[in-house]
């Protein structure tokens, strides 16, 4: 599970839900990518392969879980590449 920060937000935001989602079994994890500035033209490629990646790794599809504008990139990341996430 990918867990992608808000606008003018980094992984550190988003430590309270990832805590939540490891305590229901979950093992999320951080973008990774710093600061969300909100350029859908640069972040969207960053997670999708990033995403790719992480779901190569892991053999299956990785879920996405975005906070405010990280689930509009979710969203997009998910039309772009349905088979990763």
């Amino acid at each position: 599970m990918l867990v992608l920060p808000g606008r003018s937000a980094d992984d550190l935001s988003t430590v309270p839900l990832r805590s939540y989602l490891q305590l229901l079994g979950h093992a999320p994890r951080g973008w990774s990518l710093g600061i969300n500035d909100g350029d859908f033209r640069r972040l969207v490629p960053a997670v999708t392969a990033h995403a790719a990646r992480l779901a190569e790794r892991a053999g299956r599809t990785i879920p996405l879980v975005g906070q405010s504008l990280g689930g509009s990139i979710a969203r997009e990341v998910g039309r772009a590449r349905p088979v990763v996430v």
